[in-house]
């Protein structure tokens, strides 16, 4: 995983996030939230549209995944995934900008280290990984299953 110094929102935009969380949260309380359809209409808003912007500032010049460093990071990932962990959904420190591969590859699944706390870096990202693109490891891995 690349190394990136966090950027800020606009005080605005971090507000407007910070919004959004709230409602996605009592609607989690209320049984209510459908992940998906709520990320989906919040995107369209601008609060989103600068994080997105800003993301790819911190990306550099390229705009590289965040992940790989090596493909062109096209789409807001969440570190903590949004569907089990919606209380993350809207964070901004949550959010970073991956590649599309490497958005398929960690899917739902949230990179740990090999003592299951939340790891800097996918699992199994190593020189020895085959195919040098971020996978999970055998542990998590079979938990997927």
């Amino acid at each position: 995983m690349r190394r990136v110094v966090r950027h800020e929102l606009s005080a605005r935009s971090a507000r407007a996030l910070d919004r959004e969380q709230i409602k996605a949260d009592t609607k989690r309380a209320t049984g209510m939230l459908r992940v998906e359809a709520e990320w989906n209409r919040a995107r369209r808003n601008k609060p989103l549209a600068e994080a997105a912007t800003v993301l790819r500032a911190m990306a550099g010049n390229r705009e590289r995944c965040m992940y790989c460093g090596d493909s062109h990071g096209t789409d807001i990932e969440h570190f903590w995934p949004k569907t089990p962990y919606p209380e993350h959904m809207f964070r901004w420190t949550n959010m970073l900008l991956c590649c599309a591969e490497c958005g398929r590859i960690k899917g739902t699944q949230f990179p740990l280290s090999p003592t299951c706390t939340p790891a800097t870096r996918l699992c199994g990202r190593h020189v020895s990984s085959p195919t040098g693109k971020p996978e999970l490891c055998q542990a998590h891995r079979s938990a997927r299953r």
